[in-house]
């Protein structure tokens, strides 16, 4: 306490018992009173990851833990790598735990129902601007937490050939014939999955009449 101000930056949170006295009790009569004051620690948000990849048509969840009073309300913000606002939502929650489901589709982007939807194959960068509990409002600035967050694209192979009817063909170690003419299978990746498709047209042979006179 300096004069009437009282600097607040080094006090813990708690509450404090402020007194004090006027007058001497020789010019003026003596008094005294107290002030009571309750310092809250402003409310607090991390997430579990910094970084986080999602294959195509695949789904993550995304953990905040909020440190403070419920109810919890806070904005999400997605932006690109250019710096471009994408999408915003406001989020509100009971508890000290928030869980987003964050999506990688291929045609929509967008907050609905405590999900998210990202394009694939892009990058993206989650950020919190603010956070408000029970007590306090806090504007992060330099110290905003954030998430990066990456939409892999699988790999595809697609082959699509005709033969005749009375063939069969072996790719990679399957025959393919009349009756079974297509293959599909997945390949696990270190990062995504690998898509095989194999499809062959079988066809009838061409018959050409010739009509001969002698």
């Amino acid at each position: 306490l300096s004069g009437n101000m009282l600097n607040t930056s080094s006090i813990s949170a708690g509450t404090y018992t402020y007194q004090y006295e006027i007058g001497d009790g020789v010019t003026c009569p003596k008094d005294s009173s107290q002030i009571v004051l309750t310092f809250i620690s402003r409310p607090f948000i991390d997430i579990d990851d910094e970084e986080i990849s999602i294959c195509e048509s695949q789904c993550q969840e995304v953990v905040f833990n909020l440190t403070g009073t419920p109810p919890f309300s806070f904005p999400i913000e997605i932006y690109s790598p250019e710096g471009v606002l994408i999408a915003n939502d406001t989020i509100s929650t009971s508890t000290n735990t928030y869980n987003l489901i964050t999506c990688n589709t291929n045609d929509t982007i967008g907050f609905a129902n405590d999900s998210l939807s990202l394009l694939t194959d892009s990058a993206w960068i989650l950020t919190i601007p603010s956070l408000m509990d029970a007590n306090c409002s806090f504007t992060f600035s330099n110290d905003a937490d954030t998430l990066d967050i990456f939409t892999l694209q699988n790999a595809f192979f697609n082959l699509d050939t005709v033969a005749c009817i009375t063939d069969t063909l072996t790719i990679n170690g399957t025959d393919f014939f009349a009756g079974n003419d297509s293959y599909q299978d997945t390949i696990p990746g270190s990062r995504c999955d690998s898509i095989i498709s194999i499809m062959v047209n079988f066809q009838d042979a061409d018959t050409v009449y010739i009509n001969l006179t002698i």
